[in-house]
Protein backbone atom coordinates (compact mmCIF):
# COMPACT_ATOMS: atom_id res chain seq x y z
CA UNK A 1 0.00 0.00 0.00
CA UNK A 2 1.50 3.75 -0.78
CA UNK A 3 1.03 6.15 1.94
CA UNK A 4 -2.25 7.83 1.25
CA UNK A 5 -2.47 11.25 -0.39
CA UNK A 6 -5.23 13.29 1.27
CA UNK A 7 -7.25 16.66 0.09
CA UNK A 8 -9.81 18.37 1.65
CA UNK A 9 -12.73 19.87 -0.42
CA UNK A 10 -14.76 22.59 1.13
CA UNK A 11 -18.66 22.66 0.63
CA UNK A 12 -18.72 26.32 0.25
CA UNK A 13 -16.74 29.69 0.60
CA UNK A 14 -19.62 30.95 3.44
CA UNK A 15 -18.37 32.47 6.23
CA UNK A 16 -18.46 29.94 9.18
CA UNK A 17 -18.81 27.23 7.23
CA UNK A 18 -15.93 24.68 7.70
CA UNK A 19 -17.52 21.28 6.21
CA UNK A 20 -17.04 19.37 3.55
CA UNK A 21 -15.38 15.85 1.77
CA UNK A 22 -11.71 14.58 2.95
CA UNK A 23 -10.72 12.59 -0.17
CA UNK A 24 -7.48 9.84 0.31
CA UNK A 25 -6.10 8.07 -2.59
CA UNK A 26 -4.11 5.21 -2.44
CA UNK A 27 -2.59 2.21 -4.65
CA UNK A 28 -3.23 -0.75 -3.09
CA UNK A 29 -1.30 -4.27 -3.87
CA UNK A 30 -3.50 -7.06 -4.35
CA UNK A 31 -1.28 -9.89 -5.95
CA UNK A 32 2.19 -10.21 -7.54
CA UNK A 33 1.79 -7.58 -10.75
CA UNK A 34 -2.05 -5.95 -9.88
CA UNK A 35 -2.87 -2.73 -8.43
CA UNK A 36 -5.33 -0.87 -7.46
CA UNK A 37 -5.87 2.65 -7.06
CA UNK A 38 -8.35 3.27 -3.91
CA UNK A 39 -10.37 6.15 -3.36
CA UNK A 40 -11.95 7.15 0.07
CA UNK A 41 -14.11 10.15 0.59
CA UNK A 42 -15.94 10.64 4.27
CA UNK A 43 -18.00 14.12 5.08
CA UNK A 44 -16.74 16.41 7.66
CA UNK A 45 -18.75 18.82 9.51
CA UNK A 46 -15.40 20.81 10.18
CA UNK A 47 -11.84 20.46 8.19
CA UNK A 48 -10.09 20.55 11.80
CA UNK A 49 -11.61 17.11 12.12
CA UNK A 50 -10.74 16.17 8.97
CA UNK A 51 -7.17 17.02 9.31
CA UNK A 52 -7.22 15.71 12.92
CA UNK A 53 -8.11 12.25 11.41
CA UNK A 54 -5.23 12.76 8.09
CA UNK A 55 -3.20 12.84 11.24
CA UNK A 56 -4.21 10.07 12.78
CA UNK A 57 -4.00 8.21 9.38
CA UNK A 58 -0.61 9.17 8.67
CA UNK A 59 0.63 7.99 12.31
CA UNK A 60 -0.70 4.43 11.39
CA UNK A 61 1.02 4.72 8.32
CA UNK A 62 4.47 5.10 9.94
CA UNK A 63 3.79 2.60 12.75
CA UNK A 64 3.34 0.32 9.89
CA UNK A 65 5.78 0.98 8.06
CA UNK A 66 8.88 1.23 10.79
CA UNK A 67 6.77 -1.25 13.50
CA UNK A 68 5.58 -3.67 10.67
CA UNK A 69 1.50 -3.54 11.87
CA UNK A 70 -0.69 -4.96 9.66
CA UNK A 71 -2.10 -2.12 7.51
CA UNK A 72 -3.15 -0.18 10.24
CA UNK A 73 -3.59 3.27 8.22
CA UNK A 74 -5.81 0.35 5.49
CA UNK A 75 -8.29 -0.56 8.64
CA UNK A 76 -8.97 3.01 9.21
CA UNK A 77 -9.81 3.85 5.59
CA UNK A 78 -11.56 0.89 5.01
CA UNK A 79 -13.92 2.28 8.13
CA UNK A 80 -14.03 5.54 6.73
CA UNK A 81 -14.88 4.15 3.02
CA UNK A 82 -17.99 1.70 4.72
Amino acid sequence: MSKPRFEFVMNSAAPGDESGVAVWRYTDARRAGDAEVVVVSQYFPSFRAAFAMDGLIAVAFTAGESEGYANCESKVLEALRG
